[in-house]
């Protein structure tokens, strides 16, 4: 019986050709753009499911600022202190050059130093080596395989002596696999911490420096709350410092937004992955949609075949099996037809989600299962309403010829239309408002002056060693300024904690010379800036902005001492991080161990400049890769998720009006055939070409406008929404932004209809009444 209904559903496809590829080709669209999102929908939703026992790892939180940064000396504290915990493990993510005995290097931007018992916690294989006492000492190394082939090829790595920016030497011990993209900590190779004893001790050895990240992990079924009232206490009285201690989940990271991680913690966005989904669905149901509409458009025209087969026996039952195999074959042939689509389209979705995906990972169980068992849901489905519609005619009318239209079908139909083009001209509203947004962030005044500024990260502390070659740099032809510094906007990543007539102080930390306001063009409110003569302000003075006077509540801010520094001056406020939170205290400071420099060019003729301080490097540091950027490029960098959602969003709303307008297209062919007798009678009685065409066009464009009206508040409500969510300070939604998107809309669909109408106008009347 199968077998029977999948034959006469392959002679209906065949035979109405037409519809039957515009139902195709809509629904194998769908599919593939569906399959993408669902990528990477289930990568982002199972970050980190490769970890065991993740359930208990935690990091030790600093509540009151919301971030997961501590001291080195806490871990040492709290181990065997508390029967709940297992494993304390410290982290801290460096990046450099590891450096061969040949002198070749590679840069990785991830170096993880972690104690020894760090694969205790986040458990891994090793593909060479061994992972046991692979970090002990201060020279332990363990490669992730990717860093192991680019530092060493196909040789076996095992044993190799490396070096890290010319400063410590490492054993490689272990190469394990590479971490799984979607995990919330990155790294490229790891080292024992404990070299940081010769590289940087403060870390490990002072309270006040907050630069590590802890791990700890619990003992099944622990009371974390209690375990962290306890914590609290313990590093209060032990540190002098009253901070609100907590436990982070290590799961609830990735998509947290308000907490904030050092380097090599990646973070998703809760809300684009429900955008994302919300997209996907909606453009099946599109799809599903303009099969649906065309299906029961088309219902008086197979009205015949079923008066025929009801009366040599068939039931209703019967006849609605039949059409409802057609609708589930026609979805599973579009299903394959998308897997198909999508496997030619995955690289440029890469590209644009700057993913790394494959179409392949839904090939085995259970997505091969969930996708095939989805389809035929979605047949059943979209097949229902077209089969009852079918299936309802009259038999001795049908035979007759006599079939009259539902007034409530032709309603569904319209309302199902309307309904595609609100959800198109909502992503097309969305796609504007997002790139505005990202235009608006970009070109806002910051408070400081971002073009034009050479940032060069290097391995020395250049105030105190580079003196001459700061000095060479101006006399090169265009360089205007050169400054010294650890941080600039938008990656300022260090903080300063003190404590202050009871009054606890934490700020953001920025290290600079004397040469930093002029360079940035801040501007000083009060006070004064650093001098640089007879190193009068190092280690002694230090500046803060406007927004730690106001938050902290300093009627007179120049009787505070921090860090047992005077303060000599307040800069205005300026955006040193990302416009999507307010501007937070910052704390500068004048030391002598900075490690970046800073150039100011002109902006003509930049790449000479640029070629110029290229071989002054190389005088300077030989060895060193001359690796720069500019500064407006490290403020961008901070919206590059939003540039992605843009990006996305543009491409798969413009798929959703095509996929609308198909339908669309198919709507009015059929409206057009049913029309073709008045049609000819218009053109007999003197009908002009261009009547007929507003006739017909008119009675489709005015259900699109229908669409943007409804889609007006809805769109604005969700855009409001998205920008209050996420942005601080908010490009405003402009009227024309609508009117554009309805504009393009009616276009496009007036064009679609227009062209089927012009063709049934210019057709010999002669043709339509032949047979009447």
């Amino acid at each position: 019986m199968i077998k029977s209904y999948i034959i006469i559903a392959l002679r209906s496809f065949t035979k109405n050709i037409t519809f039957s590829l515009i139902n195709l080709f809509g629904l194998s669209i769908a599919f593939a753009l569906f399959i993408l999102l669902s990528l990477y929908i289930t990568s982002e939703l199972t970050t980190d499911s490769h970890i065991q026992n993740k359930e208990n790892i935690y990091c030790l939180l600093e509540k009151n600022n919301s971030h997961i940064y501590s001291g080195g000396m806490f871990a040492e504290f709290i181990y065997g202190r508390y029967p709940e915990i297992e494993q304390v493990c410290r982290s801290y993510m460096f990046d450099g050059e590891i450096f061969l005995k040949d002198g070749t290097f590679v840069y990785f931007d991830n170096i993880g130093t972690v104690d020894s018992n760090y694969f205790e916690i986040f458990k891994s294989n090793a593909l060479l080596g061994s992972l046991k006492h692979s970090l002990d000492g201060d020279n332990g190394m363990v490669l992730t395989e990717s860093s192991a082939k680019a530092l060493f090829g196909d040789r076996n790595p095992i044993g190799e002596s490396v070096n890290w920016d010319k400063n410590h030497d490492f054993i490689v011990n272990a190469v394990i696999p590479d971490l799984p993209e979607n995990s919330t900590y990155q790294a490229d190779c790891f080292v024992s911490v404990l070299c940081l004893n010769t590289l940087a001790p403060d870390m490990l050895t002072n309270p006040g420096n907050w630069s590590m990240t802890t791990f700890v992990q619990l003992k099944e079924n622990s009371d974390v709350p209690q375990l962290e009232a306890k914590l609290s206490k313990d590093l209060l009285e032990q540190f002098k410092r009253n901070t609100n201690w907590g436990l982070q989940p290590y799961l609830d990271i990735y998509f947290n937004q308000k907490v904030r991680g050092p380097e090599g913690f990646s973070h998703g966005n809760k809300q684009f992955v429900m955008l994302f989904i919300g997209i996907a669905l909606f453009i099946i149901v599109i799809a599903c949609i303009n099969y649906i509409n065309l299906t029961t458009a088309r219902a008086s025209a197979r009205a015949r075949e079923v008066g025929i087969r009801k009366v040599v026996g068939a039931y209703k039952q019967k006849l609605m099996k039949q059409f409802l195999t057609e609708s589930v074959l026609l979805i599973l042939i579009s299903l394959i037809l998308g897997f198909f689509l999508a496997e030619l389209s995955i690289a440029e979705f890469n590209r644009l989600a700057e993913t790394n995906l494959r179409v392949k990972a839904f090939y085995g169980f259970p997505f091969n299962f969930i996708f095939i068992l989805g389809a035929i849901i979605v047949g059943i489905i979209s097949g229902l309403y077209p089969a009852f519609a079918l299936t309802s005619f009259k038999t001795v009318e049908v035979i007759k010829g006599k079939v009259s239209k539902s007034r409530s079908g032709v309603i569904a139909r319209k309302t199902l239309m309307v309904f595609q083009f609100i959800i198109s001209l909502i992503m097309i509203v969305g796609t504007i408002v997002i790139y505005r947004q990202i235009n608006f962030v970009k070109h806002i005044n910051l408070g400081f002056n971002k073009e034009n500024i050479v940032r060069l990260k290097t391995n020395d502390e250049p105030y105190k060693n580079a003196q001459a070659f700061k000095n060479e740099l101006l006399t090169i032809p265009g360089v205007e300024m050169v400054s010294f510094c650890n941080g600039v906007p938008g990656d300022i990543t260090n903080g300063m904690y003190d404590v202050n007539d009871g009054q606890e102080i934490q700020m953001r930390h920025l290290y600079c010379d004397d040469k930093f306001v002029d360079l940035m063009g801040l501007n000083l409110v009060s006070g004064r800036n650093f001098s640089g003569e007879d190193n009068a302000d190092i280690r002694k003075s230090y500046m803060v902005n406007e927004a730690a006077v106001k938050k902290f509540g300093w009627d007179d801010p120049y009787q505070i001492k921090l860090w047992g520094l005077k303060l000599i001056g307040v800069v205005k406020d300026f955006n040193f991080q990302s416009l999507h939170q307010p501007i937070e205290p910052l704390f500068i400071t004048f030391f002598d161990n900075m490690d970046e420099i800073l150039i100011r060019i002109s902006g003509s003729n930049q790449l000479a400049t640029i070629e110029n301080i290229e071989k002054a490097w190389i005088k300077k540091y030989p060895q060193d890769p001359f690796d720069f950027e500019f500064v407006d490029q490290v403020m961008d960098k901070q919206y590059k998720a939003e540039e992605r959602l843009g990006k996305i969003v543009s491409y798969f709303s413009i798929f959703a009006l095509i996929i609308a307008c198909m339908g669309l297209l198919g709507m009015t062919s059929y409206m057009i055939h049913q029309r073709k007798r008045e049609i000819g009678i218009r053109k007999v009685h003197g009908g002009a070409v261009i009547q007929i065409i507003k006739m017909l066009s008119f009675e489709f464009v005015k259900w699109v406008v229908l669409a943007f009206i409804i889609s007006v508040p809805i769109s604005y409500f969700l855009m409001k929404t998205w920008l209050t969510n996420n942005f601080t300070y908010q490009v405003i939604i402009e009227w024309w932004i609508y009117v554009l998107s309805g504009l393009a809309v009616v276009i496009v669909s007036l064009v679609t209809v227009s062209i089927q109408s012009y063709r049934a106008a210019i057709m010999n009347p002669v043709d339509s009444l032949r047979y009447e």
